[in-house]
């Protein structure tokens, strides 16, 4: 069995020689790495001077992550595909665990890590290589149903089966964030989805330039998943409507919550209103209650302040 790991980056010199030596430390594994570069300005094509022997590197311009992702998974040729983003690290044991937990659970179409959280590297030190311990599901969106709101997925814990990633129709081309629930999404209802609980498989750092942290790009990722929603683009019809909207709705809340906390409490009230209906269908009727709650006393604190409402901070 072959995996290719694909690292997208942009304008990460400083923290991608760390990530590819977590990844190449283990010389016994049958894999190829490719790194996607994003159009990077800063040092990046150089700190990958000393791997250019070991690593595939694939240049193009600054389209965004999906996209970055999308060009190496065109040229990859493992069994499956496993995605790391180039500011977060794998463990010594993680291409094993994801090789073993494929065999056990019968090849699923793809199956996802859990991430230890990290700002500098002595919080990882005490991380141990615990017993293999999952479950398998008969979808993606069986386990979204079972587990609701605990279902989010970190896309370097995610390995994926070439065929059905190609089956899928891969990521967005588009340079907004959410493109990995897109992707989530459309595979919903693949064969075999395995959730690994131990070991962790990925450390995930967390910093100032995090992508998740330009709420711009959020809402439209956000808005882009309720589009495709309602114009039914995803798989799996009535019949599962209900994952979907598990994992629909969590996105969707976190970013109502993110817009008051910059004050933009216009952009949370549209999205809150936009989709509402989703909510009350999936009872979650303290989400519907506390909104307007949090939303006073965020509209109250930005008549104190003097923040202008109109959208921005």
């Amino acid at each position: 069995m072959m995996f290719s790991v694909i690292i997208p980056t942009y304008n990460r010199a400083d923290l991608l020689p760390a990530t590819l030596e977590s990844v190449l430390r283990d010389t016994e594994q049958e894999i190829e790495v490719i790194v996607s570069d994003d159009g990077s300005t800063d040092d990046t094509l150089n700190a990958l001077r000393p791997y250019r022997d070991r690593v595939v590197i694939v240049e193009g311009q600054n389209t965004g992550p999906g996209p970055c992702r999308n060009r190496a998974i065109e040229i990859a040729h493992g069994d499956y595909v496993a995605f790391l983003d180039s500011d977060d690290l794998w463990f010594p044991w993680t291409l094993d665990t994801y090789r073993r937990a494929i065999e056990e659970n019968g090849y699923p179409s793809w199956l996802a890590g859990s991430a230890r959280i990290f700002s500098n590297s002595t919080q990882l030190t005490n991380v141990e290589a615990l017993p293999l311990d999952g479950a398998r599901y008969a979808s993606f969106l069986a386990y979204a149903v079972s587990v609701r709101s605990r279902w989010c997925l970190g896309v370097s814990g995610v390995v994926i089966a070439r065929d059905a990633l190609t089956r899928s129709g891969l990521f967005p081309n588009r340079r907004g964030n959410a493109e990995d629930t897109d992707l989530w999404l459309r595979l919903g209802v693949a064969e075999g989805f395995v959730r690994i609980h131990d070991p962790p498989c990925f450390a995930e750092r967390k910093h100032g330039c995090n992508v998740s942290d330009d709420l711009d790009r959020v809402l439209e990722g956000v808005h882009d998943l309720i589009e495709a929603e309602t114009l039914g683009r995803y798989p799996g019809g009535s019949k599962y409507q209900r994952g979907r909207l598990e994992v629909l709705t969590l996105p969707v809340r976190n970013a109502c919550v993110a817009c008051l906390k910059r004050g933009r409490i216009r952009q949370a009230w549209a999205l809150y209103f936009r989709c509402r209906h989703w909510h009350f269908a999936m009872r979650r009727f303290r989400f519907l209650l506390l909104f307007p709650v949090l939303a006073a006393w965020a509209w109250t604190r930005s008549v104190i302040s003097g923040t202008d409402q109109s959208g921005t901070t």
